[in-house]
């Protein structure tokens, strides 16, 4: 599979089934929670992309029924659902005639195929003519997105519909998605490998887990400070913006056995402490950007017109700093 590019995927396992997509490398895995873990086949934006002049056939598995979609370049293309297998013929839907009619593109060069994919996902094989694409056909400018399930786009039905596919989308960036369903716990392990690679912007959402799963503020301030600390000097040039636990059930007098109103204003107000330590950073308060009517039914997650909320909140707050 040395044709293909793998987008915001960091290890693959070469198995009997075919080559499994993890979210980790070995490194990061190994100092991860037990519920950290659980992510490692959970994605929520990550591609696979190849160039391609013919139709090719693609064969896919997934150890669960998610939904892919096929982009060509920035142009939306099919939807699908895998079932545990799925064999799809992808044709290019533009000519080179058409191309150079339709540039200059905005993100993606109209050649590009992506393949964007939520959850496991597994490439059996891939037949017909392809190959990985040039660097000049993708984004430039590179975007790194940590945070919980909510950043991961949990609620969301459709790869494309979180909030940092939106920003990347409005703003030019390629998208690398680290949301930490249920297990967003800043492990020294993560953070360092996801801060090996260089970015033009970073956006923290911190960490309601930490306040469901009991984690005493402390250690929350402990390791966020860590975190902040390996950005300025990992990451001098990138744009970090840094938002608080979003509104959520506990706000609103339900259920305050996994944390309570108390918890997470306590937890906003030390995120916003930190952060005054680094001023070229920018903070934002969680209570201020999620409508209630925009949760789902859970009253945590954020539905489709919350995902389109949040984004349209941080962009905002990122074009004042450019």
């Amino acid at each position: 599979m040395n044709n293909l590019y793998y987008h915001n995927v960091s290890n693959i396992t070469q198995t009997k089934e075919g080559y499994v997509l993890e979210k980790f490398n070995p490194t990061a895995y190994a100092g991860l929670s037990e519920k950290g873990k659980g992510n490692i086949h959970s994605f929520h934006g990550s591609e696979i992309r190849f160039v391609a002049s013919n139709p090719v056939t693609i064969h896919l598995k997934s150890f669960s029924t998610s939904e892919i979609m096929v982009y060509y370049g920035d142009f939306q293309g099919e939807l699908y659902t895998i079932n545990q297998e799925l064999s799809l013929v992808i044709t290019p839907k533009f000519s080179d005639s058409d191309i150079k009619k339709l540039l200059p593109f905005h993100r993606f060069h109209p050649s590009v195929i992506r393949i964007l994919f939520k959850e496991s996902l597994i490439v059996e094989s891939i037949i017909g003519d392809h190959y990985v694409p040039s660097r000049l056909l993708m984004p430039e400018k590179r975007y790194l997105a940590y945070g919980t399930s909510i950043t991961q786009g949990r609620s969301s039905y459709l790869p494309d519909l979180n909030y940092p596919m939106i920003i990347g989308e409005k703003l030019g960036y390629d998208v690398f998605n680290m949301g930490m369903s249920g297990s967003c716990y800043i492990e020294k392990s993560l953070v360092d490998e996801m801060l090996k690679t260089k970015y033009d912007l970073i956006t923290l959402e911190l960490s309601v887990n930490m306040i469901g799963d009991g984690f005493h503020v402390d250690t929350f301030k402990e390791r966020l400070s860590y975190l902040l600390e390996q950005i300025r000097i990992t990451q001098p040039n990138a744009v970090v913006v840094c938002m608080s636990v979003l509104d959520n059930w506990r706000m609103y007098g339900l259920d305050q056995n996994r944390g309570n109103k108390d918890d997470v204003i306590l937890y906003r107000n030390a995120f916003k402490e930190i952060v005054k330590g680094y001023p070229n950073y920018r903070y934002i308060d969680g209570s201020g950007v999620l409508s209630k009517h925009h949760l789902s039914f859970d009253l945590i997650h954020p539905g489709h017109y919350g995902m389109i909320e949040i984004a349209n909140h941080i962009v905002k707050e990122i074009e004042k700093m450019l």
